[in-house]
């Protein structure tokens, strides 16, 4: 992500370097000058505005290619940025099939997770505050036993220890 901004500040600059107008006689100055003038310096002064319009011709040339560069540049950053969005939209599709197929809840507070349905022994895990688990039987938010499975352990506790995941 860095270099992406990077690389728009780098676009911008370039941009503003070749946006600079050179400074140009207007027609009126021009002509004022060829009225009053004689020939020989009619002729010095037509060779003088052939070159600053050669020089001028160069400087657009310059710009175009600079133009060309940053629009290829600009293309490149749509691309990328087409490509975000479209994996960012695969990742969100993903994730909202999985919770829509799943039935999910998040732990209340630090809970015990046991290895039989009577919830007595030791506990095979304690699962901490605001995890995930998916609730494979029973009801998340009810009294009674909910089979549940962690990331890692599959086990029982109470269900009212658990709230329901809103879809």
């Amino acid at each position: 992500m860095k270099k992406l901004i990077c690389l728009i500040y780098v676009c911008a600059f370039l941009a503003a370097c070749g946006a600079k107008e050179p400074k140009v006689e207007t027609g009126q100055a021009i002509l004022a000058g060829f009225s009053s003038a004689g020939e020989t310096e009619n002729s010095k002064r037509l060779g003088e505005l052939t070159a600053q319009l050669h020089e001028v011709k160069q400087d657009i040339e310059i710009i175009n290619r600079r133009n060309m560069a940053i629009e290829e540049k600009y293309k490149q950053i749509i691309e990328l940025f087409v490509a975000y969005r479209e994996t960012l939209t695969a990742i969100n599709s993903k994730v909202d099939n999985f919770t829509l197929t799943k039935n999910l809840a998040y732990s209340n507070k630090g809970v015990s997770l046991y290895g039989n349905r009577n919830l007595t022994g030791e506990p095979v895990k304690i699962i901490s505050p605001d995890s995930m688990v998916e609730i494979l039987e029973g009801e998340a938010g009810t009294a009674g036993v909910a089979a549940v499975r962690s990331a890692d352990v599959y086990g029982y506790a109470d269900g009212r220890s658990f709230t329901k995941l809103l879809k």
